[in-house]
């Protein structure tokens, strides 16, 4: 079965394991970043971004956030990957 274009548009509602898991790798970002002394404003500049207002929802958990563009974040922090998602809900360890 094929999507609609409709529904390609249409944002799914994410579950509410991802809004707790985005809200939680969110705050490590906003406590890293602040740490860091710097605005959501440069940070996102820093990544690619064209302005913060996308910095601004990773940072309240309304968007989920791409492994590539944690790892840019995480390269613009000076911190590991990990860092964001220590201790994140019912994460899988190996």
């Amino acid at each position: 079965m094929q999507a609609s274009a409709e529904s390609l548009l249409m944002p799914r509602e994410y579950t509410e394991l991802e809004r707790e898991q985005n809200t939680f790798i969110g705050i490590r970002i906003e406590r890293a970043r602040r740490k860091a002394k710097i605005s959501q404003r440069r940070l996102a500049e820093m990544i690619g971004l064209s302005g913060f207002k996308q910095m601004y929802r990773y940072e309240c958990g309304q968007s989920m956030i791409t492994a590539g563009r944690l790892l840019s974040i995480a390269n613009a922090l000076n911190l590991p990957v990990s860092y964001f998602l220590e201790g994140l809900p019912n994460a899988i360890t190996r």
